[in-house]
């Protein structure tokens, strides 16, 4: 799989946090908005901070979510969840993979759509998302119930780590 060229990994070390993702993007000359950044918003999503082990997961390589998510298919995040057997990626990992994808491509992850982290959910139940737009990554929340042709997510396969 790690030769795949329809494939991308998404990298998250062990200890590192949703703020660490934006801060690597910064300090790469990449603008990043973060909706209600000063009001702490990263650090209160579920599964902010860094976990105690390091994570890879293998996307699909394409700008847009996948496509079984995206139009007459778009879900709310809820609805996302309650697919069976889906594994859908993460903020952090969504960033991890967006840098990544530059570096090989010159293009950045969803220019025209928006990439649901379904799991990334705000005390209130508001819903973590992402996008390339304006000339900077666009880290916003939005409504559990919200549902959109161009709103879309990314189911990731998680790959064994062996210590």
């Amino acid at each position: 799989e790690l030769v795949s060229t329809a494939l991308i990994p998404a990298f998250r070390p062990a200890g590192a946090t949703n703020q660490m993702a934006v801060e690597w993007k910064r300090r790469m000359g990449v603008t990043v908005f973060v909706e209600d950044e000063s009001k702490g918003v990263l650090i209160r999503y579920k599964y902010s901070e860094g976990l105690h082990v390091p994570e890879l997961y293998f996307i699909n390589r394409s700008v847009r979510p996948d496509e079984d998510t995206l139009g007459e298919n778009a879900k709310s995040p809820d609805e996302l969840i309650a697919v069976p057997n889906k594994l859908w990626l993460g903020l952090f990992e969504w960033c991890d993979a967006d840098t990544l994808h530059f570096s090989i491509t010159g293009k950045h992850l969803d220019p025209k759509t928006l990439t649901w982290f379904p799991f990334c959910r705000l005390p209130g139940g508001e819903v973590a998302s992402g996008r390339w737009g304006e000339e900077q990554v666009r880290l916003n929340w939005r409504y559990a119930g919200c549902c959109s042709p161009l709103y879309g997510s990314r189911s990731a396969k998680k790959v064994p780590l062996r210590p």
